[in-house]
């Protein structure tokens, strides 16, 4: 049977990027931490912490290239290579204070790019041998299980302990954008997220781009507040951005002073 999007993301399920890894981490310390929420600085010092205790078992950087192949980024290079660049760009990140953003997805004032912190990264095998704290149990909301055809590939993570055992495992899904099929009440729920969008593009210069809503940085802005209050439910802006153009593209018309 042709597969074509299995067969991408079985490549991409064996991958973890260097921005996915933050991620990652991020959304485990802000599940766990009894000391408080991980910034995306916290993070990138505490791997550069693990580096240095272990930085000669530092597994070597791969890419997924254009034909979803992983290689080798330094194929002549040693482990000095390998974690010398890797230390570069999380300084470059804690300077930053974010993760670099996609070349497809709207600049917002304080964003900035690198799509290899997007497509350099590690075996997920190998990192989380590095990294033992990234084997984690991720379950996923009872959507499924609803008359309601929501996407829930598209809610990256919902982190609880297994309730079957003490240990612990990973479990992914790659990203989708977030698709709803037709239910009652769609229509209305769609305008809800329009008129919210407005009104968070009309809370701050942050949410525009030349005096125009932001549509990616709104996305953003929206999947921050879900991470921060939404009871263990993690999404990211690329998963929520395709929704709210959704949203907009149908009933910003209908929208007053919109």
């Amino acid at each position: 049977m042709l597969d074509i999007k299995g067969d991408f993301s079985k490549v991409e399920s064996e991958f973890v990027s260097v921005c996915r890894l933050v991620e990652r981490l991020q959304i485990i310390s802000r599940h766990e931490s009894r000391s408080g929420e991980a910034t995306i600085v916290d993070v990138c010092n505490w791997l550069k912490m693990k580096i240095s205790e272990m930085g000669i078992f530092l597994p070597e950087i791969k890419k997924i290239t254009d034909f979803y192949t992983i290689e080798t980024v330094f194929p002549d290079g040693g482990v000095e290579e390998n974690t010398e660049w890797l230390i570069d760009k999380l300084n470059i990140i804690t300077k930053m204070k974010c993760l670099p953003i996609r070349n497809d997805e709207e600049p917002g004032i304080d964003d900035w790019f690198d799509q290899r912190l997007h497509t350099n990264g590690f075996l997920r095998e190998e990192i989380e041998d590095f990294i033992p704290e990234l084997v984690k149990v991720i379950e996923f909301p009872t959507l499924q299980t609803r008359e309601t055809k929501i996407n829930v590939s598209a809610i990256e993570t919902k982190y609880a302990p297994s309730s079957q055992s003490h240990h612990q495992e990973f479990v992914d899904i790659p990203e989708q954008s977030c698709e709803w099929d037709n239910f009652k009440g769609r229509d209305t729920a769609l305008m809800m997220i329009a008129g919210m969008a407005i009104a968070l593009s009309k809370s701050g210069e942050s949410f525009k781009r030349g005096g125009e809503l932001n549509v990616s940085a709104v996305a953003r802005g929206a999947a921050q507040a879900i991470n921060r209050f939404g009871a263990g439910v993690d999404v990211t802006g690329r998963a929520l951005e395709n929704l709210v153009r959704d949203a907009l593209k149908q009933h910003t018309s209908k929208l007053p002073d919109s």
